[in-house]
């Protein structure tokens, strides 16, 4: 069954249910209010070249998809400074569970320090209404990033390239005190910002608690969150250009020599339980044990996993990345 699912991926014939699946939104808009399936929670959004613009003025806004509604998920989003908006502070990102602007999961990258950068972002705030917020204050200025949010139960993982060079420059993590509570997933803006490329996962894959160091010779285990009792496949691959399947999703992932090594089941003794069952709460997990090779060191991979049954693909799960340590 793996090798048939593998072929099938490659080949980019798998179906899925459209319930549950990868979403993304470029926000190809014509210039104007109208902006699809969006809806304002909050403030006055408009659509400007392609872009989702919040307006501006000093208010916390809120455009969310009142259909998608997910728990524990991953959203990811480009944020860009609107150096032509006349307003002194700016701040964009992603919003989960959120079913009213007073409660929901959040992160934002924001020009904190604005009298200094003035047109450039330099902090990060990860919050949870009500609840409280945990920041990464004084980065190095960027003027655009992306942004991903990733919420598992009573945990929350905010991660940003601000160089876009595809490697997460800073991460900030929050145990969140609430209750996990469904809710729409959505982005914030203030100020005018800019956001883009709107991308949804609705499988997980994190790090499992208390994973040494990805050093040569380490074992890391990544917990897996989908569907309950579905079969997972996961693959590891060398980059994340994306394998698109027929109807429109993209698996994180790419179609290198890694990721047919890790679905062949061909080194069972690195790429362990990639393959299986998700239990009745949709919990999982893989290990990799990497080689005790020094020459590994700098190398980064991604692990993703799919579930699925006998109509095709249901879950597409995030790109988990890993750089190798010395």
């Amino acid at each position: 069954m793996r090798r048939i699912v593998l072929f099938l991926l490659l080949a980019g014939l798998v179906g899925g249910a459209a319930s549950a699946q990868i979403w993304m939104d470029a926000f190809n808009y014509p210039n104007g209010t109208n902006l699809g399936s969006w809806k304002e929670l909050t403030g006055d959004w408009k659509a400007t070249n392609n872009l989702a613009e919040a307006e501006v003025k000093f208010s916390w806004q809120y455009l969310v998809q009142p259909n998608r509604v997910y728990k524990d998920c991953v959203a990811q989003v480009l944020v860009m400074h609107n150096n032509g908006a006349n307003h002194t502070l700016q701040f964009g990102g992603i919003a989960l569970r959120c079913p009213s602007s007073g409660t929901n999961v959040m992160v934002k990258v924001q020009n904190n320090n604005y009298s200094v950068n003035q047109t450039k972002f330099d902090c990060i705030w990860l919050y949870e209404h009500p609840g409280g917020s945990t920041n990464s204050l004084n980065l190095t200025p960027f003027a655009k990033a992306q942004v991903r949010l990733i919420v598992l139960d009573q945990k929350a993982i905010a991660q940003v390239d601000s160089d876009l060079d595809g490697i997460w420059n800073y991460q900030v993590t929050r145990t969140l005190t609430s209750a996990p509570q469904p809710g729409p997933v959505g982005i914030d803006g203030f100020g005018g910002v800019h956001v883009d490329d709107f991308i949804l996962f609705d499988g997980v894959i994190v790090d499992k608690p208390g994973n040494p160091k990805p050093t040569p010779g380490s074992g890391l285990l990544f917990d897996l969150r989908g569907t309950p009792s579905k079969f997972y496949q996961a693959a590891s691959s060398l980059g994340n250009t994306g394998i698109p399947l027929f109807d429109g999703r993209v698996i994180p992932l790419s179609a290198d020599n890694l990721f047919l090594l890790s679905v062949t089941n061909v080194a069972p003794f690195i790429f362990a339980n990639y393959s299986g069952l998700l239990d009745p709460s949709g919990n999982g997990f893989v290990k990799v044990n990497l080689p005790a090779i020094p020459a590994l060191v700098g190398v980064t991979f991604y692990t993703a996993f799919v579930t699925y049954d006998a109509t095709g693909v249901v879950n597409i799960s995030n790109d988990h990345q890993v750089t190798i340590i010395s």
